[in-house]
């Protein structure tokens, strides 16, 4: 399991600075067309 799923908007595209153990990640997710996934970057 993603352990940060809790701060994405799976549902359409987001982008986003979050904090994770002290240190700011930019964390970005992309809903694919062709599945059910998302493609989640930090």
């Amino acid at each position: 399991p993603f352990p940060y799923a809790d701060r994405i908007r799976f549902n359409e595209d987001d982008a986003q600075v979050t904090t994770i153990e002290g240190e700011q990640y930019l964390l970005a997710s992309h809903k694919l067309t062709y599945s059910d996934w998302s493609l989640v970057h930090v």
